[in-house]
């Protein structure tokens, strides 16, 4: 598994990206010949992915207001909140990003520390998805693991929307045993997509 994991970085440095800090322990790295993935695991849980992106790499506006209404719809079932964002380039390590645009949209104050993240970087052909703290005790890796093949699956195809709107349902299901909703359930996180350079 080392030896894998070197190759890795060095496929990611030689592309422009930076090679991931000696710090964090990569916990899985594999490739083939579409797709490059690396879960690194950290507190709270961030999970990542390298895939294709459909040629504009931009979501229509029919699609945005799927995608958004797919969130809205998720997090009836839970006091849990869904945020997607769409870079359209990251030239730090997606790990320190993703805590960056996490803490800048305030994602991190929700009542029980139950939000997730997805941020897609179009010029990288990446994607993460970041979990707060509340969310890492209560699911586990497997569940994770599924969930960035369903995104890659899609996002290889081009079918952008479409990924994200089955990400998000499989998020909200699976959150919805752990926060379940009750009478009071605010929206605590707009449910529109963030656009950021």
């Amino acid at each position: 598994m080392q030896g894998a994991t070197n190759r890795t970085r060095g496929r990611l440095a030689c592309r422009g990206r930076r090679p991931m800090p000696t710090g964090r322990r990569v916990g899985e790295a594999y490739t083939d010949r579409s797709a490059e993935f690396r879960l690194v695991r950290g507190r709270p849980l961030i999970l990542s992915g390298s895939t294709p992106l459909d040629s504009a790499g931009i979501l229509t506006a029919e699609e945005e207001k799927r995608v958004e209404d797919a969130i809205a719809q998720a997090e009836r079932g839970t006091t849990a909140e869904i945020k997607v964002v769409v870079l359209r380039w990251c030239w730090i390590d997606l790990a320190t990003k993703a805590v960056e645009v996490f803490r800048r949209l305030g994602l991190h104050r929700t009542r029980e520390h139950n939000c997730v993240l997805i941020l897609v970087v179009r010029a990288n052909r990446e994607f993460f998805i970041y979990g707060d703290r509340g969310i890492t005790a209560r699911v586990g890796f497997d569940y994770w693991y599924d969930l960035r093949d369903v995104m890659a699956e899609h996002f290889r195809a081009g079918r952008m929307a479409q990924g994200l709107c089955e990400a998000i349902a499989l998020i909200g299901s699976r959150l919805a045993e752990h926060y379940p909703a009750g009478a009071d359930n605010p929206n605590e996180i707009d449910d529109a997509i963030v656009h950021d350079s």
